[in-house]
């Protein structure tokens, strides 16, 4: 199959915290070949860095570390590598898409940070993600030939936001913190009580429902009144933060 895949002539610039999936939908549209890697963007991963590679080997090494699936006889990855870290398949969202509109307003590419479960909502624009069309009330989906538009043609960057609670907002800080840094390697100076250097990105996610369920108290409860089973370590109790949160 890989084979018969034509050449790209065209690589566009590498955006931010772009993905290498989202990166994949917008060189195939910038050659002209919007249905290229329409629903096998993962299966043909590595064989478009490696195609990039052949023309642009800057470029190539940076998509590597772009939320990159493991390498794979299958085609399904079971490890995405971002920067230096590995994220399991179980954070991805790998068919479903959520995004900003007012990120998408102001910049429109996709941001790889959306790609994240953990990541719910936009850090800049204190918004929920949005996860479905308003017009045609279908959940947005990898499965299209390009990332600006819902299957009726809805413009995303038109669809009405809601507000994110606080403590929404505050772990996506925190997620895109540690997202960025698994990219750049650049430690930030610690900000609003957040931690300096950013805690790694796989380790943030595995401490998620503990550190979320923080946040959501922290907004939710004045000081002293976190309740008990909050400080409790017991599963089932641990349960009922995930499912609050």
């Amino acid at each position: 199959m890989e084979s018969s895949l034509p050449n790209l002539l065209l690589t566009p610039p590498l955006e931010a915290t772009e993905s290498l999936r989202a990166y994949m939908y917008k060189a195939a549209l910038a050659n002209a070949y919007p249905r290229l890697y329409v629903g096998n963007a993962i299966a043909l991963a590595q064989w478009f860095v490696s195609l990039v590679e052949n023309r642009d080997y800057e470029l190539s090494q940076k998509l590597r570390g772009r939320l990159t699936p493991e390498p794979t006889t299958s085609g399904k990855a079971s490890l995405f590598y971002l920067g230096e870290d590995q994220l399991p398949l179980s954070e991805m969202r790998t068919s479903s898409r959520n995004v900003c509109p007012h990120c998408l307003s102001e910049e429109p590419w996709s941001r790889g940070e959306w790609e994240l479960k953990s990541y719910i909502a936009c850090e800049k624009h204190g918004v929920r993600l949005l996860e479905k069309c308003d017009q045609c009330k279908r959940k947005l989906s990898w499965d299209r030939t390009e990332l600006l538009h819902c299957f009726c043609g809805r413009s995303l960057a038109d669809i009405a936001t809601q507000g994110a609670l606080s403590w929404e907002t505050r772990w996506s800080v925190q997620v895109g913190i540690s997202f960025r840094e698994s990219i750049n390697r650049i430690h930030r100076a610690a900000s609003d009580g957040f931690i300096d250097p950013p805690i790694r990105l796989f380790k943030l996610l595995e401490m998620a429902d503990v550190i979320r369920a923080g946040y959501y108290y922290a907004s939710n409860y004045e000081d002293g009144a976190i309740p008990d089973f909050y400080r409790s370590t017991d599963h089932a109790e641990l349960s009922n933060l995930r499912a609050m949160t």
